[in-house]
């Protein structure tokens, strides 16, 4: 039988201008990351790795989510035009 896996969410805060990992959580994710902008966003949050902008990243508009499939959630990194929100779960 398979190992339970620990149910890891969280929210950040998105600040203007600077590219941040979305967490420092170590754990591995099985399937990837989901992650999804506030309802409350009045900008779009921009997706990717380190070094990510808001030219390159991926384009995330206020109520929208997407799973990320990557091992590492502290390696997914977040930028914005004006400070917004972001909540995720390690699935």
């Amino acid at each position: 039988m398979a190992t339970p896996h620990s149910l890891v969410t969280g929210q950040k805060t998105v600040a203007t201008g600077t590219a941040t990992a979305i967490t420092a959580e170590t754990m591995d994710s099985r399937r990837g990351v989901l992650i999804k902008a506030l309802a409350a966003n009045d900008a779009t949050v921009y997706l990717g790795m380190t070094g990510v902008t808001v030219s390159t990243g991926f384009e995330l508009s206020a109520g929208e989510s997407v799973v990320l499939p990557h091992l590492k959630a502290l390696e997914i990194f977040a930028i914005t035009t004006g400070t917004q929100k972001i909540c995720f779960v390690i699935i």
